[in-house]
């Protein structure tokens, strides 16, 4: 009832909106939103840019069921809809965009403007690590996607080593259930939190010694790049990572840790040792590395596109009257 609500609101503030804009922004997912744009678009008779930071509803089809086949059906025509009307397609991963060109053709434009960092959290030093417990953290969305069995058989491994922690911190639709399993399985080493402000969770990144990303496997997914990983590599953090497609070539493109399909005892056991030799670097401008070669590049870039983008429009258009705000507030 609270997401009707929020799209009647949409509706409202568009409708009885008295400003006039050049420009209207909107995310995906979920795709009411862009939808929903699309009256804003009309009304304003403004340039209508889209930032697809997910491929719904291409993802749902990772879920069985009559429900979600009938909702994918649905949403493909509102994508469709939705893309071709755009004035300007904007993505967070290059793994989208042949996805997206099978839809709106290759005349169009699509514009990659991958996630970034704050200014203040890319110049941060990594902190040094004093303690001698290892932790292994997790933050973000436990969902459909996310592969969260194969770090429980991390930690499994890990039970007897006292000195190794687990922390997950987030939300999403498996979280009480992600809670629930811990206690089955009886993971004393795996502390799960809710989700947190993104100035302490940084905080928590700092101060662990190596990051957890986990996909699915499935097709859907090798397109994605986890926002968490792009966190995980401006923290410096060596990753641990059981993925594949566009998420795994960054990760071994930037040498930023160890990347599998699916864990076995030895095989986890082995890649923790070596991750742990990390841990352990005296020099830091090894690790600082990880940095260096992916995060610094990548968030100057996304700043200096986005800033690039609308500049453009603004001098297209010779207006001094420009005005950018969130319709709901």
């Amino acid at each position: 009832m609270l997401y009707v609500e929020v799209l009647f609101r949409f509706i409202k503030l568009i409708l009885t909106e008295s400003e006039t804009y050049d420009v209207v922004f909107v995310t995906s997912p979920p795709l009411s939103v862009p939808f929903i744009g699309l009256l804003a678009k009309r009304k304003f008779k403004a340039e209508f840019v889209v930032d697809i930071r997910d491929l719904w509803p291409e993802t749902l089809s990772a879920i069985k069921g009559i429900f979600p086949k009938i909702l994918r059906a649905l949403g493909y025509l509102i994508e469709k809809r939705i893309y071709h009307q755009a004035d300007k397609l904007i993505v967070n991963s290059e793994g989208f965009i042949s996805y997206i060109q099978g839809i709106v053709g290759d005349s169009k434009k699509i514009h990659f403007l991958p996630n970034g960092l704050t200014d203040s959290e890319l110049v941060q030093v990594p902190v040094s690590r004093v303690s001698d417990k290892i932790t292994i953290v997790y933050t973000g969305n436990m969902g459909i996607a996310q592969d969260i069995e194969s770090l429980f058989h991390l930690a499994k491994n890990f039970q007897s080593a006292k000195n190794v922690q687990f922390l997950l911190i987030g939300y999403g639709k498996y979280y009480a259930e992600i809670q629930q399993e811990i206690k089955n399985l009886g993971l004393k080493n795996v502390i799960i939190k809710p989700p947190e402000s993104r100035q302490k969770v940084w905080k928590r990144l700092r101060s662990a010694d190596i990051a957890y990303i986990g996909l699915k496997e499935h097709a859907i997914f090798k397109t994605v790049v986890p926002g968490k990983l792009i966190d995980y590599m401006g923290a410096s953090l060596p990753i641990i990572g059981v993925t594949s497609g566009y998420s795994k070539q960054i990760i071994e493109k930037a040498e930023a840790g160890l990347v599998f399909n699916k864990m076995s005892n030895k095989k986890s056991i082995k890649n923790f040792q070596s991750l742990s030799i990390i841990k352990n670097y005296e020099d830091t401008t090894e690790k600082m590395g990880i940095i260096l070669r992916g995060v610094i590049l990548i968030g100057k870039q996304t700043k200096s596109c986005f800033i690039k983008l609308f500049l453009r429009k603004i001098n297209e258009k010779k207006s001094d009257n420009v005005s950018l705000e969130r319709f709901y507030k």
